[in-house]
């Protein structure tokens, strides 16, 4: 997929959670998401997603372990932006 930040655009392969950050935080995204062509894709509706955390806890608290673990291993690999 592409992604646009704040007219920076970068490629993110195969494998990868978007929109984790802001789930984790509640707040809007910050970027634009284009899949590009041949790409498949998972989409949740934030307020189902929600729905169901609450209603099962401990799948909750795996999806939020997975997604602060994908937030982590790309905070290793970044390089800060000026």
């Amino acid at each position: 997929v592409e992604v646009d930040r704040g007219g920076q655009k970068f490629l993110i392969g195969s494998g990868n959670f978007l929109g984790e950050i802001s789930f984790i935080l509640g707040t809007d995204a910050t970027a634009t998401v284009t899949a590009k062509q041949g790409c498949r894709m998972l989409c949740w509706n934030v307020t189902e997603l929600r729905a169901l955390m609450e209603q099962f806890p401990r799948t909750a608290n795996a999806l939020v372990a997975l997604l602060n673990a994908d937030v982590a291993q790309k905070l290793t690999t970044s390089w800060p932006h000026r």
